[in-house]
């Protein structure tokens, strides 16, 4: 079981990876701020996660726009948003 996730794991690529964590550490970050707010977490992961994409796709000649990373960076958030939501039930 461990194995086929370290597997799974490892098959994603480094920067969607990378856009789970900065995304989790935001998310992290803004629920600490936000004082425990359900959805102010979520929403500025997705509004900044969009906003990179959008000034990759202006910078087109130095950046590269990937619409999967901002479901990178949404689907690495969803089970702190799913926990949080289970706290207010």
């Amino acid at each position: 079981m461990i194995e086929k996730l370290l597997t799974l794991i490892s098959s994603i690529p480094k920067d969607k990876l990378l856009h789970a964590y900065i995304s989790i550490s935001i998310y992290l970050i803004t629920s600490i701020v936000s004082k425990g707010d359900l959805f102010i977490p979520i929403i500025t992961v997705t509004v900044i996660s969009i906003l990179k994409e959008v000034y990759d796709y202006v910078n087109r000649t130095k950046h590269t726009p990937d619409y999967m990373d901002v479901i990178a960076s949404i689907v690495g958030v969803l089970p702190f948003f799913i926990f949080d939501l289970l706290k207010h039930i």
